[in-house]
């Protein structure tokens, strides 16, 4: 015995008179052969697709190929005329109800007269309607049909037709089957108008005035209409003319329904109104892996915070200060919050004063980085990991996303972006539900909240009890959004952390590489103009050179060089040369990942020192770096996550009033040959770094940061701070 199994499939029987209908589309089919069919799309366009036996096999198996024979045959065309080509089961009850009771009663007929105990005459059938009606009742009522009622056994019953009306359902059911026992009761009636055009016109404008903000009612738009209708009589009868009949109650009633419900709330009670009550409700957007979707928002923040900062105000100038609102006055704040709406986690956050493109960009840096450092910063116990590049963003019309430099760099990064519609929040339904759960869990527990609106905040001032600063706040939101937001269960995530569902999805679908630091700079790097010279590029005291640089300086007489910088890492620019954008290091080592608050901070400290010197030892001042970073780990959380803008104006004012002379050599003491040992020492030299925040001081003060001597590890305190052995000669670079 030998098994065979057919790996090809069930091949199908088509002919070319067959309707195939495959996912929506109707094909005709052209050809067959032992592989497959070529078939023919039956719009006429003329297109032909070949599918294999397989293929067919498989979708018929799957119910995505519906086969109709003889679709396309004269005869079946006409009888379509004649009956609707439609299914039985699809009919609605009642006319179904009717096409089985004329089933029953020819089913009765064809049995009787196969047993030749009646005849196709109207004598015959009426002496036989008795003994048809209990045959017909046999295949209305089976045994489980009839059931005990409340008063007793429940039967059917059923009217007998006439003799001519059974003669004409024979007929039909013989030439067409069960289809040609469908009646067209439902068809019946006058479908036209009775009233003239004058009435209707009335009538109309009677039932528009019900489409009011006012919700009259019906009997009030009645009564109205009526008098309508007397006004127009009383003119007519002065002209001569007829009276015009005045519409019932019920008529009017009908028309006010003829609107459609949606089109009444929403005239009655508002759009959103409608939209709410008639939104469909489904299972949402097939969401699969991290930041595929990302939506973003601006949020005004419901807490009156005093606008100081206590770790910030010592790495600030008082023009960023008062730039920032940081005066020490009370007010409320912006918070643009980037949240993915598949795993619900919190990807980026950035707070500032008013709505602004740079915010939105700022965010959208945010969610490609590491924010494991401003965890910390916060005193967070989880970890921030989620960074990645998003596949795509969705936000309103606010003008921070339609500003360009977001839709710019969303394009460089190769993001899509989509701006919901106005007045639409269920377009961005997670972010909106984010700070609805904000406000209710997080601000709630916070002094000075302003509530959502005036019934809420009841007799609160908030201005009286607001006491935080903006340190504050944002730890408090990074803490929140770290430890508890990222770890409680989501109901949207079937009452999983989103932490766990980004943590799970990350591992099956993993998530789009971050761009490098070269694309970082370019996409979120500021961008300005600076001269170029034998010494390179020099900004903020800082001189960046590199060999396109230094050919460019022999080759090409221009020397204004478009350049981009970020504010995060000082360590490198970018700069356009001949139309291409060079990456060019900082000529000194020790920048890398050190931020502009932080250098201009410890310039300001290390010049506080020493303001009669212009020459000033880099050792010293990659101490000083190192020192005030350490420092103000808390004031980083809110450099990065406030919104700094880094205009031209603003980058010459700091260039002219803090980098204007700066200098720097290699003060320190070269290493020399000891006797009888191996290797090099480096004598101890005493460096002075003024602490954070320190007036200027006349004359030098004690020793406070010192350098250890080579293979001795003297602990740092926080009072000193080891500083780096400069490893380039001595040089001097003057503007």
């Amino acid at each position: 015995m030998t098994l065979q199994f057919n790996s090809e499939g069930r091949r199908l029987a088509l002919s070319t008179h067959d309707r195939v209908t495959i996912n929506g589309v109707e094909w005709r089919p052209a050809y067959g052969n032992d592989t497959g069919y070529a078939l023919t799309r039956a719009d006429g366009t003329g297109v032909t697709e070949t599918f294999s036996h397989r293929q067919l096999s498989r979708l018929a198996s799957e119910g995505k190929l519906r086969h109709e024979p003889d679709w396309f045959l004269p005869e079946t065309a006409v009888k379509r005329l004649e009956v609707p080509a439609v299914m039985t089961s699809a009919l609605a009850a009642p006319v179904r109800q009717r096409m089985t009771d004329r089933e029953a009663f020819v089913l009765a007929f064809l049995d009787m007269w196969n047993a030749k105990a009646i005849v196709k005459t109207d004598a015959s059938i009426e002496a036989n309607m008795p003994a048809l009606r209990r045959k017909a009742m046999e295949y209305l009522q089976g045994p489980d049909d009839a059931g005990p009622g409340r008063f007793g056994t429940i039967e059917r019953s059923i009217n007998p037709p006439s003799a001519r009306s059974l003669r004409r359902w024979l007929k039909s059911y013989e030439g067409h089957g069960v289809s040609g026992l469908v009646d067209a009761m439902a068809k019946r009636g006058h479908r036209g108008c009775s009233f003239s055009i004058e009435e209707m016109a009335l009538l109309m404008a009677a039932a528009r005035k019900y489409l009011n903000i006012n919700r009259p009612t019906i009997q009030v738009v009645y009564e109205e209409m009526v008098n309508a209708f007397a006004d127009r009589n009383a003119e007519r009868v002065r002209k001569g003319l007829s009276h015009l009949i005045v519409p019932s109650k019920a008529t009017l009633r009908r028309t006010i329904h003829g609107f459609g419900p949606f089109v009444i709330v929403a005239a009655r009670y508002g759009e959103d109104a409608a939209r709410k009550r008639f939104r469909p409700v489904t299972n949402g957007l097939p969401l699969t892996r991290p930041l595929q979707r990302v939506e973003m928002d601006e949020w005004t923040i419901d807490i009156m915070a005093i606008l100081t900062s206590t770790g910030l105000w010592d790495v600030l100038t008082n023009d960023e200060k008062q730039m920032l609102g940081l005066d020490g006055s009370i007010g409320r704040w912006k918070l643009t919050v980037a949240i993915c709406a598949t795993t619900r986690c919190i990807v980026g956050f950035a707070i500032s004063a008013e709505a602004k493109g740079s915010a939105a960009l700022q965010v959208l840096h945010m969610i490609t980085r590491d924010k494991g450092g401003w965890a910390d910063a916060a005193g967070a116990l989880s970890l921030w990991d989620m960074m990645g590049l998003p596949e795509h963003i969705v936000t309103d019309g606010g003008p921070a996303f339609r500003s360009a430099l977001f839709r710019h760099a969303c394009a460089n990064l190769g993001i899509t972006t989509e701006r919901a519609i106005a007045g639409v929040p269920e377009l961005r339904a997670r972010i909106e539900r984010l700070f609805r759960t904000m406000s209710i869990s997080l601000m709630a527990r916070l002094t000075g909240r302003t509530f959502g609106s005036v019934v809420e905040k009841g007799d609160a001032d908030p201005t009286k009890t607001a006491a935080l600063t903006i340190d504050d706040m944002l730890f408090a939101i990074t803490r929140w959004t770290v430890d508890y937001y990222h770890n409680a269960p989501h109901r949207g995530l079937n009452y999983r952390s989103p932490r766990e569902v980004w943590h799970e999805l990350e591992a099956k679908w993993g998530v789009r590489p971050a761009p490098d630091m070269t694309t970082r700079r370019l996409v979120f790097g500021n961008t300005t103009v600076r001269k170029l010279s034998k010494e390179g590029i020099r900004l903020f005291g800082i001189h960046y050179h590199s060999e396109d640089l230094a050919e460019s300086l022999c080759q090409n007489p221009i020397r204004d060089m478009e350049i981009r910088w970020l504010p995060e890492d000082i360590g490198a620019i970018m700069v356009c040369v001949g139309g291409v954008w060079k990456e060019v290091p900082a000529t000194r080592p020790g920048l890398d990942g050190v931020s502009i608050q932080v250098w201009m901070a410890a310039w300001r400290n290390v010049r506080a020192a020493d303001p009669r010197s212009r020459s000033h030892d880099w050792s010293i001042m990659l101490a000083a770096v190192r020192a005030i970073d350490e420092r103000v780990a808390q004031a980083r959380l809110a450099a990065d996550m406030m919104v700094m803008e880094w205009t031209e104006k603003r980058e010459q004012d700091v260039e002219d009033n803090l980098f204007r002379h700066v200098s720097f050599n290699d003060a320190s003491p070269r290493p020399v040959k000891t006797d009888g040992q191996l290797g090099l020492s480096v004598p101890e030299v005493p460096i002075t770094v003024s602490p954070v925040g320190a007036p200027p001081a006349v004359e030098r003060p004690a020793p406070a940061v010192t350098v250890p001597a080579t293979n001795t590890e003297t602990p740092a305190t926080p009072d000193t701070v080891a500083a780096p052995v400069p490893t380039k000669s001595s040089w001097i670079i003057e503007e």
